[in-house]
């Protein structure tokens, strides 16, 4: 509650002649607003769910996410992304006059890389090497082996899954 006084002197006299007063009421509603995602590192590719907590305030906000890095904006409580890079999400809830914010952080870990390299034909009685490249976490080859590389005897079709140290797999 604040009072505003509005004083006015009369040019013949040093004093003031006439005293107004008026009072103003300000509500004020308490308001705050948790920004979250159903996951804080996701693998490239993955999605999330980031979800708005809003206390307090009246039934009618708005919503206003953005990122870092930017190409990311939403109006919905609780959208759903799928981040290239690591991104800070930033919400920005508006109640009438009130104004809160809050923001949300997803690391994003990269796919491994896996170059096998081009079709090859094989005779007969040959062997040739499939090798999925060093420095992964783990293997799984069509052939149910899980080491870094192949001996194939047979003509077929070979694939391999590998993951890295953030368990992302491709």
């Amino acid at each position: 509650r604040s009072q505003l006084a509005e004083l006015t002197a009369s040019p013949k006299c040093s004093t003031p002649t006439r005293l107004s007063l008026t009072t103003c009421l300000m509500l004020v509603r308490n308001m705050s607003v948790v920004a979250g995602a159903d996951q804080h590192s996701v693998c490239q590719g993955d999605t999330v769910q980031l979800s708005s907590e809003v206390i307090g305030g009246s039934d009618t906000v708005t919503y206003e996410w953005t990122s870092v890095p930017e190409g990311f904006t939403s109006d919905e409580a609780n959208p759903v992304v799928t981040p290239d890079t690591t991104t800070t999400y930033q919400l920005v809830v508006t109640d009438g006059d009130v104004q809160v914010s809050d923001e949300v952080s997803v690391i994003v870990f990269p796919l491994p890389e896996i170059e096998l390299g081009e079709d090859m034909a094989i005779c007969a009685g040959d062997t040739a090497t499939l090798d999925a490249g060093e420095g992964h976490a783990s293997y799984f080859w069509s052939t149910g082996d899980t080491t870094q590389w192949i001996a194939i005897t047979e003509a077929g079709e070979y694939w391999v899954s590998v993951a890295n140290e953030h368990d992302c797999s491709r």
